[in-house]
């Protein structure tokens, strides 16, 4: 016992004589961080004691208090300034000024799995930083992106939660998904749309093989690495951001009002009454164009009708709020962050909102091991406007047509109601004797706002997604990270349509209804090794085992006829003769995947890096279910041995490399199995329905057994640079990407029942594309004095093309796909411009006028053009114009896109404008063909009032217009290439300006700054398209693309917005 009493006698001795030396050789360091850029205190800027868990934050004033001993370095550090190291030594003030990063080449930059400078890669990596994603006012990281990184296109539709399409150097698949993967904070998500850019602390896109191969199976349409916003060692920081936005009613088409509307198609289609305007109750067709009928029926503004524009499109508002609170200590720290979205749009019944909340945090819990977790979770809810044949964006409803009918069922005006004159000469729906007269006598379309108002299509969806990691370093260059992760996303739908009468609408009230679940669980184990042999050679070796499970469950239930319309669930639909429908489906997916990848360099001067991933998957079949895939790159900073004497170059590096990826997504599994019908799809021939019957089903999908990945190989090669002391920096990079093994569906031999245009052909790997291009981006930065300013510019080229296809085309209504051209061309027939009424055209009578019936030139399927219609080119020469010589037309893959941003400092005072363009593409504007000609279909359509007004007649004989065919016996409104517009435009993105509170100021209010900001964005776009916007037509659907039926338009936004940080 005594011995026990000593030990630890002489134990505590040695611990309180540590206590007691550190005190004495500890000391107070104190000090001042100023801003080098504008002369002020920093606020929030670290200070920490190299290799020690010990650190804080300057203050207010920008003052520090730290503990340390004279062996002790200090390191201050900032984001966006370079970091400085000072030695303690017997210093008690240490006063510091932090200068702005020079180079954008010394950022930490993330590629899978690691991080490496930016000064060091060797693949193609754009990197756009959390200042540039959080500088304009953008509801998702998606929105955010758009113009930010060269060779990636981020188009967009406008609409409330509608997030954005992001395809990364070119198309990559001709059928299956041409999406890039999401890599958020290590794990893989569906999209970014519900990404604050505010929680983003860094983003990388993997633009080539070389650098993506190290995702495999899913990297041939490039990668998006996400890593958010960790805490840091000192006082908790606080920052909340918000803006509020009003968006524009989008630009309306001028189309004919009321009074325009009846006096064109009395002459068009009554040309006998002429324009009859006296109250006349005898048979008159046109009698509902006349004053008389249309005041009685229409009442107050009669003359001008129903503008059904104003009425579905107005204003629309905003609201953005994110609250942040950061911190940590010597051994933690966290992060946690809230959001709150609400978006509603320029359209009738189409809104957003979303609510959020993200959790980061780190524990040190002994010198080599450490633990952290990720955590986020967000619920949206989404309505868009219901539709019963017919979209909400059409044009055609006649002006004629009344909003509202209370003797209605819903209230609601419908087309092509009869009414009659009573006794006392007023309109009534009530059968009387005599005529009866149709509110818009041929006109069938539906009232636009009667679907809309009567129904509701609502979209909801939670998504939660949580990690955990343990990182043990085993020794100094040996690691070993575990990472569980789980994603879970619900997702419920409800489409309720109220039974209403009339528009289109037949049976009682409709739901839909469908619920999903998704749960994709990960694990990952990864073992890094890091080590510098004689300074000279640095090595960094990863491996990692990686497994994943999702499973998706899915049930759609349906039903028709409601007794108690307050009670629309599912339950209490449906009737004897439409029973309730209910379907569900099952998808499950694993997947094993093994990698590794060595990077090397020398001297940090000469990089090397080259990886492996192998990937097994079970969508594809036994024998085909693992890819290999291997990537190699290099790189040298070639101003370290030539150019020594160029002292205006800063960094010359130029870089190559080789990969290969795949493309596992390709929709659900059991492509390789035979398939036969579901229940709902199987009648019988004879007798009794048997659906009852399961064993009945029929053979429906071919299974192709070898099915297998789609694959991509990618050489990519350029060059780094920085010049004038870092003030100029910019690469430029050029790339070939051979997409291979791309699955399309070939037609079998007809002797197995399965016809050409069968949707259930079987799926071949035997297509392949190319994508082509080259990269430029150029940054200048410089200040003088106190005016600080930066300006970037960049271009993209991309240039693509189908190599091959087992078949001789892919067609749809609008587009084909062929050998030689790019992806969903536009197809159809090349039109030579208008007829006129000249000898050039037909010949000449005897007497020397035109001969109408001597046309010269080949004929629409042997149908006599007349003067005003469209010439057809007979491009197979074989003397008539057929589908034979249809070609085409028109590209809907951009050649290029570019982007030009300036923005600049003084004092407290900061201004931006960034520019956006997208070129070379082409755009089939269906809407103006279809309000600028007639259709065999065309029942008194409403159309524009320019039309209408100059049209091509003898008198007027217009190369604009066609004439006006009711019978539209040249078929004029067909694609044709009369009808295909230049969608290049340039787009005045954002334009702000904003304001900083003084230190002085701010520190009265106790906050550490203050920031408010105004913001345009979508100002202006220089354009010729004469559609509403070009930017929502871009490759959104490859096979399918190009083509404008009317959709949500980019709102012109003014945005006022407000930054603090507590």
């Amino acid at each position: 016992m005594k011995k026990q009493v000593l030990y630890f006698s002489r134990i505590s001795l040695f611990i309180i004589s540590l206590i007691i030396n550190s005190q004495i050789f500890a000391q107070n360091i104190t000090g001042k961080i100023i801003d080098g850029t504008t002369n002020e205190p920093m606020i929030g800027a670290t200070v920490q004691l190299k290799g020690k868990m010990v650190g804080t934050v300057s203050d207010l004033e920008g003052n520090y208090s730290i503990q340390a001993s004279p062996s002790d370095i200090l390191i201050f550090s900032f984001t966006g300034y370079d970091k400085q190291e000072i030695p303690v030594g017997d210093k008690k003030v240490i006063n510091v000024t932090l200068k702005e990063s020079a180079t954008q080449l010394a950022e930490v930059v993330s590629i899978g799995y690691a991080t490496v400078k930016k000064s060091d890669l060797t693949g193609s990596v754009a990197v756009v930083t959390s200042k540039e994603l959080t500088k304009n006012p953008a509801s998702s990281a998606a929105q955010a992106l758009q113009g930010k990184a060269p060779g990636v296109l981020v188009s967009q539709n406008g609409a409330p939660g509608g997030g954005a399409t992001i395809r990364v150097r070119g198309v990559g698949s001709i059928n299956k998904s041409a999406d890039p993967i999401f890599i958020l904070d290590g794990i893989q998500v569906p999209n970014i749309n519900s990404i604050q850019p505010q929680d983003i602390e860094t983003f990388q896109v993997l633009k080539d093989a070389s650098a993506s191969a190290i995702y495999g199976a899913n990297g041939s349409n490039g990668v998006i690495i996400i890593t958010t916003k960790r805490g840091k060692s000192g006082k908790p920081q606080v920052n909340f951001s918000s803006y509020l936005s009003l968006n524009m009613k989008p630009i309306e088409y001028d189309v004919m009002n009321a009074q325009q509307y009846s006096d064109f198609y009395s002459q068009v289609l009554y040309p006998e009454y002429g324009l009859d305007k006296t109250y006349n109750n005898a048979v008159n067709p046109a009698h509902v164009f006349s004053p008389e009928f249309r005041q009685k029926y229409y009442g107050a503004g009669w003359e001008q009708g129903t503008n059904w524009q104003s009425e579905i499109f107005k204003n629309g508002f905003n609201q953005n709020y994110n609250l942040s609170v950061a911190g940590g200590g010597e051994n933690s720290n966290f992060n946690i962050s809230f959001g709150y979205l609400n978006e509603d749009g320029t359209v009738i019944k189409n809104n957003y909102e979303r609510y959020q909340i993200r959790a980061n945090s780190d524990f040190k819990l002994s010198q080599h091991i450490k633990i952290g977790e990720n955590l986020s979770a967000s619920y949206s809810t989404r309505e868009t406007p219901m539709t019963v044949q017919s979209s909400i964006y059409d044009l055609n409803t006649s002006p004629l047509m009344r909003i509202y009918n209370p003797e209605l069922l819903g209230g609601y005006e419908s087309y092509q109601m009869q009414y009659w004159y009573d006794i006392n000469g007023n309109l009534t729906s009530t059968p009387q004797t005599g005529n009866g007269y149709l509110n818009t006598l041929l006109n069938d379309k539906p009232n636009l706002l009667a679907a809309p108002m009567n129904g509701s299509d609502l979209k909801y969806s939670t998504n939660t997604i949580a990690s955990v990691y343990a990182l043990i370093d085993v020794t100094p260059e040996l690691s070993f990270k575990l990472t569980p992760a789980i994603s879970i996303t619900n997702f419920r739908s409800k489409a309720w349509l109220k039974k209403f009468e009339g528009n289109r609408f037949t049976g009682g009230a409709d739901l839909k209804e469908t619920y999903s679940e998704s749960v994709d669980v990960n694990m990952e184990s990864q073992v890094t090794f890091k080590k510098l042999f004689n300074n000279l050679h640095n090595v960094q070796a990863t491996a990692v085992y990686t497994v994943r499970k999702q499973e998706v469950n899915i049930i759609n239930g349906s039903a028709n006829g409601f007794d108690f319309e307050t009670l629309n669930t599912l339950t209490n639909g449906g009737t004897p003769t439409s029973p309730r429908i209910v379907t569900g489906s099952v998808e499950e997916l694993r997947m094993i995947s093994y990698l590794a990848r060595v990077m090397y360099d020398y001297k940090s001067k000469y990089y090397l890096t080259g990886s492996w991933r192998s990937d097994g998957i079970s969508l594809f079949g036994p024998g085909h279910r693992r890819g290999n895939f291997y990537s190699g790159s290099i790189a040298w900073k070639i101003n370290e041995d030539f150019f020594k004497s160029v002292k205006q170059l800063d960094v010359l590096k130029l870089r190559l490399g080789w990969g290969q990826t795949g493309n596992s997504n390709i929709g659900s599994g059991f492509q390789y199995v035979n398939q036969i019908s579901s229940p709902n799809s199987f009648y019988a021939v004879f007798g009794d329905d048997q659906h009852i019957a399961k064993a009945m089903y029929t053979f429906e999908q071919m299974g192709n057994p070898s099915i297998e990945w789609e694959k991509a190989e990618m050489i990519n090669s350029g060059f780094d640079f920085t010049l004038f002391k870092y003030r100029l920096t910019g690469s430029v990079e050029y790339y070939l990407k051979n997409n291979k093994d791309l699955l399309v569906q070939v037609p079998p031999p007809l002797a197995l029942g399965i016809l050409p245009s069968s949707p259930y052909k079987p799926w071949f790997n035997a297509a392949d594309i190319q994508n082509k291009g080259v990269e430029l981006s150029l940054q200048w930065r410089d200040k003088v004095r106190e005016f600080n300013y930066n300006i970037i510019g960049s271009l993209t080229t991309i240039y693509n093309t189908v190599k091959y296809m087992p078949m001789p085309n892919i067609t749809g209504e609008f587009n084909r796909t062929i050998v030689g051209q790019p992806i969903g061309s536009l197809y159809g027939y090349v039109s030579e411009g208008i007829i006129q009424q000249t000898e050039a055209y037909y010949d000449k009578n005897e007497d020397g006028t035109i001969n109408l019936g001597a046309y010269k030139f080949p004929k629409q399927e042997g149908v006599m053009p007349k003067p005003g219609d469209l010439k057809y080119s007979d491009l197979n020469g074989d003397g008539q114009v057929t589908a034979l010589d249809k070609t085409i037309i028109g590209k809907t893959i951009p050649g290029f896109t570019y982007t030009l941003g300036f923005d600049c400092s003084y004092k407290n005072f900061d201004f931006s404008i960034f520019l956006f363009g997208i070129g070379d593409f082409d755009i089939y504007n269906f809407q103006r063909a279809t309000l600028s000609s007639m259709n065999t279909q065309d029942q008194m359509h409403n159309k524009l009032n320019d039309f209408a007004k100059n049209h091509w007649t003898i008198e007027n004989a217009s190369t604009k217009y066609v004439r006006v065919d009711p019978s539209n016996t040249n078929k004029n409104d067909q694609i044709s290439s009369f009808w295909v517009e230049d969608g290049s435009f340039l787009r005045i993105k954002d334009l702000q300006i904003g304001y900083n509170l003084p230190t002085k100021q701010t520190k009265t209010l106790g906050i550490g700054s203050v920031r408010i900001y105004a913001n345009a964005s979508n100002l202006y776009n220089f354009t010729n398209y004469k559609g509403r916007d070009p930017e929502g037509f871009v490759s959104d659907n490859p096979l399918n693309s190009g083509v404008d039926r009317g959709a949500y338009p980019m709102p012109r936004s003014f945005t006022f917005g407000l930054q603090v940080g507590f």
